[in-house]
């Protein structure tokens, strides 16, 4: 038996503390422990699994939609992928998710489990999963093998004895599904048939339900979001105007933040300038530069924390290294830019390095990243130091050779301008952090790298023609 906890304080509790209150199974010399991310050891080197079974998802009552905006790579369907590739040929992937109202934990799920299956080239996906409920929580098998008639009649007798609903069975009839516990309405039941039915009714089913329960991908790891911004108005019809923060309150707030960081910055930032005056003859170019620099810079900042969480199986360690790397080398960066000359062709080819490496970074820091997350800690962080520290070296250097350009063309009145450039290119770092977010959990963060190489294109772009 493995046990894979990586947080080492709850470790440390379930071993000494709160031992006796789980039986001491972790101290069973049987029992190995592994203090790091699930999908870390899932991507390491490991023996095949008879069962992989995972803490329950959801909560009793609901979240809140608290977890809307936090990102679970263990529930991702790249993560069910690699789960199913580490069973035997007889292994079992076991999940036990709340049932909550209106439906979205148990669908969602199940939805993820259906692509797996599908993906590997599986016709009749209800031969490979079964499910069954209580009064408030479902238990999901998926077994790598096809489930036996002899499998189905055992879980048929547990069902009976234990006062259970068989929901995911084959040969089930729609009487065995409410025989101890009735949900509110059987829709239920009818989308669960549709999401193993086919793809085309999979897709049918993510279209026209309410709440978002397509299965989250490692670009999307947003696994706890359900809300559909389509689905407000229907929503507060159905259940009332106060009920719709209940679901998503973590995502409703992310709009919310978004528009008080825009008022906010305007306000600090922007409003002052007016005191300067804006004078000059590039107005346009000082606006598009350091706007598609602060955007540039920020949405890959906030894409590398992502990527590097996977990686690290952290978020701490992630924001950290790549923060601090960043800073760091752009700073380094800016520094060196002193010694270039500040004139138009310089910045698009600065510019030009910058886009080249992000379009590196698409191609193949996900597949780098996997290849070497069984790393030990020491060594990912020398790995990750050549992977963020020249492209970040070079995106130091931009910024300040546009603010030398405007202060020696006096000339022109560009130099009034260097203030207003600092409060373009700050305005819009602050509000492409939560711009990033919504982006990332609408497209997925490979769009909001897309986004940025566009960003550092208009930068380009406003000095191609520039003498």
């Amino acid at each position: 038996v493995i046990a894979v906890e990586p947080n080492k304080a709850l470790l440390k509790l379930l071993t000494n503390d709160f031992a006796y209150e789980v039986g001491g199974i972790y101290s069973k010399p049987e029992v190995q422990i592994k203090n790091i991310s699930s999908r870390t050891f899932l991507l390491a080197p490991h023996p095949k699994f008879d069962l992989i079974t995972l803490p329950v998802i959801s909560s009793f009552g609901g979240t809140s939609g608290l977890f809307a905006l936090q990102e679970e790579y263990l529930l991702t369907k790249e993560s069910f992928g690699e789960m199913w590739s580490a069973l035997k040929d007889d292994g079992v992937i076991s999940i036990n998710t709340w049932i909550d109202y209106p439906y979205r934990n148990p669908l969602k799920i199940i939805s993820t489990l259906a692509e797996v299956i599908d993906e590997q080239g599986i016709q009749d996906i209800t031969k490979h999963i079964s499910a069954i409920k209580n009064w408030n929580t479902i238990s999901i098998i998926v077994k790598r093998s096809q489930i036996t008639f002899e499998e189905s009649e055992k879980i048929r007798t547990f069902c009976k004895e234990m006062n259970f609903d068989p929901v995911i069975l084959p040969g089930l009839i729609q009487e065995e599904r409410e025989r101890f516990n009735k949900l509110q309405d059987d829709s239920f039941y009818r989308m669960i048939d549709k999401i193993l039915s086919s793809k085309d009714e999979r897709e049918s089913v993510y279209s026209n339900y309410s709440f978002n329960i397509k299965p989250a991908t490692d670009n999307q790891p947003y696994y706890s979001q359900f809300l559909q911004l389509k689905s407000i108005p229907i929503l507060a019809e159905l259940f009332g105007g106060n009920a719709v923060p209940f679901f998503e309150v973590g995502y409703i707030l992310l709009y919310i933040t978004f528009l008080q960081i825009i008022f906010i910055s305007f306000v600090l930032i922007i409003i002052p300038l007016f005191k300067f005056g804006w004078k000059g003859e590039n107005r346009s170019w000082t606006f598009l530069y350091f706007c598609g620099l602060g955007i540039g810079y920020m949405f890959i900042e906030i894409v590398l924390i992502q990527k590097f969480t996977l990686y690290f199986g952290n978020v701490l360690y992630s924001a950290a290294a790549v923060v601090s790397l960043m800073l760091i080398s752009s700073g380094f960066g800016s520094w060196f830019s002193q010694n270039l000359y500040a004139k138009p062709s310089r910045i698009v080819g600065v510019t030009a390095l910058i886009i080249l490496s992000l379009i590196i970074y698409l191609i193949f820091l996900s597949s780098l990243l996997i290849t070497t997350i069984a790393f030990t800690l020491t060594t990912k962080i020398i790995f990750t130091t050549f992977l963020i520290a020249p492209p970040a070296f070079i995106m130091g250097m931009p910024f300040p050779l546009g603010l030398r350009l405007l202060s020696e063309r006096n000339e022109s009145g560009d130099a009034g301008q260097v203030p207003w450039a600092w409060g373009i290119n700050g305005l819009f770092s602050v509000i492409s952090v939560v711009l990033a977010t919504i982006i990332a959990i609408e497209l997925g963060f490979i769009w909001v790298m897309i986004l940025a190489a566009t960003a550092y294109g208009l930068s380009l772009s406003v000095n191609l023609n520039r003498s």
